[in-house]
């Protein structure tokens, strides 16, 4: 133990005198960090090193410049004590002046139990022990460099460094790190310099441990397995700072293969970048998705990449396979066209639903050209996709398929560019034709279409319509085809567009359309009156058509009232003054018929037929209806909400209509036993007699119900034994039989 200790003073002597010997140091005073003890090489504003020349005398000191006591040895070292075969130790030696604590390849578990009694303790180096968490550390407020590399550390939260404000070097290698919280290298107090957090098990890095607003020299994640950079504290760039300070972060030998969504990083505005320009991030060897994701950044950097551009940021990809080992960068640089690439970065978007890529139809996002494309050429489309993805600026390729006719989809309005040549379109509808927005450029070559909707006008056909040589179907509604090809100037183009009409005189440009042409009318005026006052009498026509065709029953009974012949004629074969309809299912109906209302029907001398009781068992029923109905005067309907509940009701129903409007001397007296209104009858003709309250409102309870009946019915065919064929008095509403109902 001797031996070493001696041999670790002389090594540390030859170490300063060789430092001393090869040049002069200063004092340093870092910003922000209150130190006093650092000294920075006197030539610093000369130097270069790896990450290029040096500008300022800050950037050379923070990684060059070391402590007074490593230079001049002013230090004791402590020495350590296992207290447990588990691995606590605690450690030995002074307490007063500066101490150093070195420990390699033991079995130390846990940092020393008493190495809070050493405030002045500024070196600890653990490596190769047993170390699986560091604890609270925050009582070392001297402590300037920690390594503990080769251990088992797996956490480090955003306080494990708390209150260590002269920490400058750090180094946990080769542990098990997974998991680095936000904010837990870079803080409002800590000024660590070099961080080394390599080979460790980190799958992703927060922005926040990144980028610092202070100095730093290397901060070290290489060889982990990080897929992202994540923002889970909600960082944000420093609008108010021109430049941060930063350093170098070593991000190589990970598992990125997406490039970095800086929206998702909180910053909004990819111009903000400029502001880390003097941060160097080395993300080499790893398997990069040269995709859509890359296209902002490159765009934006394109015009300094190549003053920017350093070793380390030689980036290449690896997907798509054909852009395999191309230069990042180069996708940016002006080829010798002057035209960068960036127009290959594309996003493919999945099939189906979920991507909303009509199937067999290649989707993707192309940030260059600022455009989402479906290309859907030669895949046997027969109409219009459904759907689209919900992207704006569609570019929709759908030629050489077999569409036949254009017609509306909801993503029209948010189309730029719609190739529909080669197709069979016989047909653009005018609502599809008025979604499309006046920018679309819509090409529409070799089809099959003969007219097309005057919503086409409001398109540019010299640089929006493009439709080759057609042959157009025309007439007087199509003089607006000259009109367009007018005041659109198409002489310049109509290498683009030509159309012709088929006219009587033959086929007529567009260009020389004239009205005689398309309509043989000299007095153009007159045959627009006509045609206005055609379209007036046709409005006229189906208006009263319309009414006539809802209110024809209501007018049916208005007209038979006016029509009706002597109701005291005594047909032979009519067997029942009176045939009762009603629902037999419904229990309160049907007590109400059998018990009250028939029985007064028969004091009054009305004989009458009640379906349930008077047809004849076994015979046919729909037969022994129609004979019932055909042998009846006049009908009784007693309306409630379910009369007309089942088929063989609306069958009876029909015929006591089919009866009453072929006979005029018979009648239907209505009774609204449930006060049913109108809206809620289905039934034309039943909702005919409620409008013009025809019906008699069962909630009449004033002695006067049957009166209404009967006077409704008129005398009935016979008194007493009086022959059926004898002619009856008619009795007058005053000689009724008073009955309680």
């Amino acid at each position: 133990m001797r031996l070493n200790r001696l041999f670790l003073i002389v090594a540390t002597f030859l170490i300063c005198f060789i430092k001393i010997s090869s040049g002069t140091y200063e004092t340093w005073y870092p910003e922000n960090v209150g130190r006093t003890d650092l000294l920075c090489p006197s030539d610093c504003n000369l130097r270069e090193s790896s990450l290029g020349t040096y500008n300022s005398t800050n950037k050379c000191c923070v990684c060059n410049a070391v402590p007074s006591w490593q230079l001049y040895g002013d230090i004791s070292f402590l020495k350590v004590e296992y207290v447990r075969r588990d691995g606590t130790v605690h450690l030995i030696g002074e307490r007063e002046n500066k101490t150093k604590l070195v420990h390699h390849k033991g079995f130390v578990t846990s940092l020393p139990t008493n190495i809070c009694e050493f405030p002045n303790l500024v070196f600890v180096s653990l490596q190769n022990n047993k170390i699986s968490t560091i604890g609270n550390i925050s009582c070392l407020i001297s402590l300037d460099t920690l390594d503990l590399s080769y251990n088992s550390i797996h956490f480090i939260s955003n306080k494990t460094f708390t209150g260590l404000r002269n920490l400058r070097i750090l180094n946990i290698n080769n542990n098990y790190l997974a998991t680095l919280e936000p904010f837990a290298l870079v803080g409002t107090t800590l000024q660590i310099f070099r961080a080394d957090l390599s080979s460790n098990n980190l799958t992703e890095i927060d922005i926040s441990n990144l980028i610092s607003e202070k100095y730093i020299c290397k901060y070290d994640f290489s060889k982990n397995n990080i897929t992202k950079m994540v923002n889970d504290a909600n960082f944000s760039l420093n609008g108010n700072k021109t430049v941060y300070k930063c350093g170098f972060i070593d991000l190589n030998n990970n598992n990125f293969e997406s490039f970095i969504d800086f929206v998702e990083l909180g910053i909004d505005d990819i111009t903000l970048l400029g502001r880390v320009l003097e941060c160097g991030f080395s993300m080499q060897a790893m398997k990069w998705d040269c995709d859509c994701q890359m296209e902002p950044f490159l765009e934006l950097a394109s015009k300094v990449i190549s003053r920017i551009w350093r070793d380390y940021f030689n980036l290449t990809c690896w997907n798509p396979p054909e852009y395999r080992n191309m230069s990042v960068p180069g996708f940016a640089t002006k080829d010798d066209f002057l035209n960068d690439n960036l127009h290959l970065l594309i996003c493919n978007m999945s099939e189906g639903e979920e991507g909303k890529c009509p199937r067999y139809c290649h989707c993707y996002v192309q940030p260059k050209l600022h455009r989402t494309v479906v290309n859907c050429t030669s895949i046997g489309l027969t109409k219009l996709p459904l759907y689209m993805p919900d992207k704006e600026n569609l570019t929709i390729l759908m030629a050489n398929n077999s569409i036949e006719i254009f017609e509306s989809r909801n993503y029209l309005n948010r189309t730029r560019v719609i190739d529909i040549s080669d197709n069979l379109i016989r047909i653009f509808t005018e609502d599809a034709v008025s979604m499309l927005i006046t920018d679309t450029v819509l090409t529409m070559n070799n089809n099959s279409f003969k007219k097309i909707p005057r919503e086409f006008q409001k398109f540019d056909p010299c640089s929006k319509v493009r439709m080759g040589q057609v042959i157009l179907d025309c007439d007087c509604k199509d003089i607006w085809i000259g009109d367009w090809a007018e005041n659109r100037n198409v002489k310049q183009c109509n290498n683009l567009t030509e159309i012709l009409c088929s006219t009587r005189n033959g086929q007529v440009s567009w260009i020389h359309l004239t009205w005689n042409d398309i309509c043989g009318f000299e007095n153009y005026d007159l045959f627009r009156i006509l045609s206005i006052l055609f379209s007036i009498a046709l409005l006229v026509a189906v208006i009263t058509s319309s009414v006539f065709y809802t209110f024809r029953f209501e007018l049916s009974l208005i007209f038979r009232k006016v029509r009706s012949r002597d109701q005291r004629r005594v047909k032979p074969w009519l067997q029942y003054d009176v045939l009762v309809s009603f629902n037999e299912e419904n229990e309160t109906v049907r007590k109400w018929v059998i018990e009250t209302l028939e029985p007064q029907l028969q004091l009054a001398g009305y004989k009458s037929c009640l379906p349930l009781r008077d047809t004849i068992p076994g015979t046919l029923k729909e037969d022994e209806m129609i004979y019932n109905i055909n042998r009846s005067k006049n009908y009784i309907v007693i309306l409630c909400d379910d009369y007309l509940g089942d088929q063989w009701k609306e069958k009876e129903w029909k015929y006591v209509w089919h009866s009453f409007h072929k006979n005029l001397d018979r009648n239907i007296v209505l009774v609204n036993f449930d006060q049913v209104e109108t809206s809620d009858i289905v039934n034309s003709r039943l909702k005919a007699f409620l409008r013009l309250t025809l019906d008699i409102d069962f909630a009449n309870r004033n002695n006067t119900f049957l009166e209404d009946i009967q006077d409704k019915l008129g005398p009935p065919m016979r008194y007493g034994r009086v022959l059926r064929n004898a002619k009856t008095k008619y009795v007058t509403k005053t000689e009724h039989v008073e009955l309680n109902i």
